[in-house]
């Protein structure tokens, strides 16, 4: 048997392409469909979304070495072997023509260099698409950064307002306290406002009949005088013979004129004390109003605060 007989034709074992478990578009289209779900990740927005978003690029990032490894281990053992159907389909002897040794010796060479050429088309089609793919991941790397700082600054901000809806919760809770105290001093306060007028104004009112009273006795005292006076006054005119009875009624008249003007002065006192009396009731009615005036606009100030 010629030694051309035994080599046969030249062809590609397509065993020794790289991917053996995988080929170059499974892998490709694997790293395709984990960056599309990792952009659908980011555009959700989810927190929870972070951990799985996380996994996606650990298991690209595995993905896109193990092809760059299988790349190079390609190129390193891309060689040329004889396949057992081009040994039947393509043999010669060694009697034939050197022409045709020629021919077969050259459609092997254009064979090998197309298929180099196919394959190193496909080589940088991938570095184009793992390129491509590892920009998209940068970018969504990028955004992810960007989404988990802005959802940290919203959860700083959430925690400050909480804080504050917190502070102001125990500040409507002491207003309330204050509230419920002032109730009871108001009320308090309207009780001995209440207590005291009445005892004054009781005390005023019997001091005044008692005055009156008094004044009353001294008046009929006074007119019962008068009218003893009076009768003397009578006897004494009848009796001129006495020099002394002129000056008897005089002095009646006078005395008569005096209790007529304290009789005058006790009821312009009278009509005073009435009057102070009017006057502290009014003073007493204002206090009330007052302290009722206050207490509404608390009550109104501390519905507002809620």
């Amino acid at each position: 048997m010629d030694p051309y007989t035994e080599t046969g034709s030249v062809n590609l074992d397509s065993s020794l392409w790289p991917h053996a478990s995988k080929s170059l578009p499974e892998l490709l289209t694997e790293i395709c469909q984990k960056a599309q779900k990792m952009l659908k990740l980011i555009k959700d927005g989810q927190p929870e979304s972070t951990d799985i978003f996380l996994t996606f690029y650990q298991s690209l990032g595995e993905s896109y070495n193990h092809l760059n490894q299988e790349l190079l281990n390609g190129f390193l053992n891309f060689d040329i072997k004889p396949s057992s159907s081009d040994k039947n389909s393509v043999s010669f002897r060694s009697d034939s023509s050197p022409s045709l040794e020629f021919d077969l010796v050259s459609g092997v060479s254009y064979s090998s260099l197309k298929l180099n050429d196919e394959a190193e088309k496909k080589d940088q089609s991938a570095y184009m698409l793992a390129d491509f793919f590892s920009d998209e991941l940068r970018t969504a790397l990028r955004d992810l950064e960007e989404r988990n700082t802005l959802v940290g600054e919203i959860e700083s901000k959430l925690s400050d307002s909480s804080d504050k809806i917190k502070t102001l919760e125990r500040e409507l809770d002491e207003c309330h306290e204050l509230l419920e105290v002032s109730e009871v001093e108001v009320s308090k306060l309207n009780e001995m406002l209440t207590e005291k007028a009445d005892n004054g104004a009781d005390l005023l009112l019997n001091t005044l009949r008692a005055e009156l009273r008094s004044r009353d006795v001294q008046i009929e005292q006074m007119e019962e005088y008068l009218n003893q006076v009076c009768v003397k006054d009578t006897e004494l005119l009848s009796d001129d013979e006495s020099g002394t009875n002129n000056s008897v009624v005089e002095e009646l008249k006078s005395r008569v004129e005096e209790l007529e003007d304290q009789v005058e002065k006790q009821s312009d006192v009278i009509s005073e004390r009435e009057e102070e009396k009017r006057e502290a009731i009014r003073e007493l009615c204002f206090s009330l109003d007052h302290y009722k005036s206050r207490y509404t606009e608390l009550v109104i100030s501390l519905s507002g605060n809620n």
